[in-house]
């Protein structure tokens, strides 16, 4: 139970540091949004070293969209978990 328990709030922190991420991304202009924003953004949350963030910004093939892929991943009892969350981010009108 114990386990279970603490695997279930480790994915709970998870989820939250990603979805605070994902909304400060939203809202910043479209040129700031570009990879390398980690460190700045675990700095930012408090988002703990034993969990791993990773933003990738690729090119989606429109001048005015860029896809982004949020993810974050933690170890508990020597297994991985990550969890994933794919966005487009809009060019401002």
């Amino acid at each position: 139970v114990y386990n279970i328990k603490a695997q279930t709030m480790l994915n709970a922190d998870a989820m939250y540091y990603l979805i605070k991420v994902i909304e400060d991304v939203d809202r910043i202009s479209f040129a700031e949004v570009d990879n390398g924003m980690e460190q700045s953004y675990k700095q930012k949350f408090g988002i703990p070293d034993s969990m791993n963030l990773v933003i990738e910004v690729s090119d989606s093939g429109n001048a005015n969209a860029k896809k982004v892929q949020f993810s974050i991943e933690y170890t508990f009892r020597d297994h991985s978990e990550r969890i994933v969350i794919n966005r487009l981010k809009i060019k401002e009108a």
